[in-house]
């Protein structure tokens, strides 16, 4: 994620610079979730919600070569599997934590209440575990572009794409703006305001890759302009915060145009050079790692927190604990790996 390779055939070489942006990006998720605290935490979030955006593209970039293989079926399967078996995973986890705090019956009536199963089939919440909506979106989406490219219709979600992500930006973080209403974060954090429009982008860059990396001074453009957004995604959360107008969804207008400067910049800068010994061990954990450290470190959030607050050292802790838990996560997942290569190696 050599000039020329790049811009033919995606089944010929691996891309590095999108492996670097997973590890980048899944790193930025555990920010998020990780409850930091400080006086600038809440603006440098404001950056970290390129991610999920960027994730979206990624997919979207390499369906060319997920169709050239043949290969969209395996794809929603693996999705499927991993939704089905986070979901299950974080089902019985989640018991085990309610069961410990008294609180069991109300997780379990959230879970199975209509409203609930309504918004997981229609919005992909997810009552199990908020952050699963990603995996059910992504299965969605591909269900969906799956049946537009055979009966020729991905020109309409082209076209709905920049109506879809206006209305992410009208029902999600200018809502209480504009109209004084603050929408639940699931009417626009689905497949349909930031999957479909998002996938659509990656797959367009692929597309039109040609044009896009003969750019003059690409590199340059795009660095400068990824800094710029940052700039902007903070001074969007500064205003938003000045007219008391913050809404539960806080990805502003700006990480649009910071995902896809990051993303085309990421693609543009490794096809020159050699990645270092230390990107490519962040492309390698990236490329093999990235899903289970998305999906796992939650639990991981909870252990931690709980260790350090027992140690007594929380209130120092939580400054960066996103750096510990994503170390933490990280280490554990590539053990889990290896040792399960390693088991199945044995039996054969």
């Amino acid at each position: 994620m050599n000039n020329n390779c790049i811009l033919s055939d995606l089944s010929e070489e691996r891309y590095v610079g999108p492996d670097i942006l997973k590890f980048i990006c899944a790193f930025f998720v555990v920010c998020i979730h990780s409850n930091m605290t400080g006086a600038y935490v809440q603006y440098f979030i404001s950056v970290t919600r390129a991610a999920v955006p960027i994730f979206f593209m990624i997919t979207g970039f390499f369906y060319g070569r997920t169709q050239q293989r043949n290969r969209e079926i395996l794809q929603i399967k693996k999705i499927l599997r991993l939704a089905v078996s986070g979901s299950i995973f974080f089902f019985i986890w989640e018991v085990f934590v309610y069961c410990l705090a008294g609180d069991l019956d109300a997780y379990l009536a959230n879970c199975f209440s209509l409203r609930s199963v309504l918004g997981f089939i229609f919005l992909n919440y997810t009552p199990i575990c908020g952050h699963l909506w990603y995996l059910f979106a992504i299965l969605y989406v591909l269900v969906i572009v799956y049946f537009a490219k055979r009966r020729n219709l991905m020109k309409v979600l082209y076209i709905l794409t920049p109506f879809l992500l206006i209305g992410d930006q009208l029902l999600g973080s200018y809502s209480k703006f504009l109209f004084g209403l603050v929408l639940p974060r699931r009417f626009v954090r689905n497949f349909l305001f930031v999957g479909i429009p998002y996938f659509c982008i990656g797959d367009l860059i692929y597309r039109f890759r040609d044009k896009i990396f003969s750019i003059p001074h690409l590199n340059t453009k795009c660095s400068v302009l990824s800094v710029l957004f940052c700039i902007t995604a903070v001074l969007e959360r500064l205003f938003l915060v000045s007219k008391n107008a913050c809404s539960l969804r806080d990805q502003g207008m700006s990480i649009l145009f910071l995902s896809v400067s990051l993303f085309i910049l990421f693609i543009s800068v490794y096809k020159k050079r050699t990645p270092s010994v230390w990107e490519s061990f962040a492309a390698d954990i990236g490329r093999k790692y990235s899903s289970s450290i998305y999906i796992i470190h939650p639990v991981f959030i909870r252990i931690v927190n709980f260790l350090m607050k027992r140690i007594g050292i929380f209130d120092i802790y939580i400054h960066f604990s996103a750096v510990i838990i994503f170390a933490v996560t990280t280490a554990s997942v590539i053990i889990f790996e290896k040792l399960k290569r390693s088991s199945l190696l044995t039996k054969h």
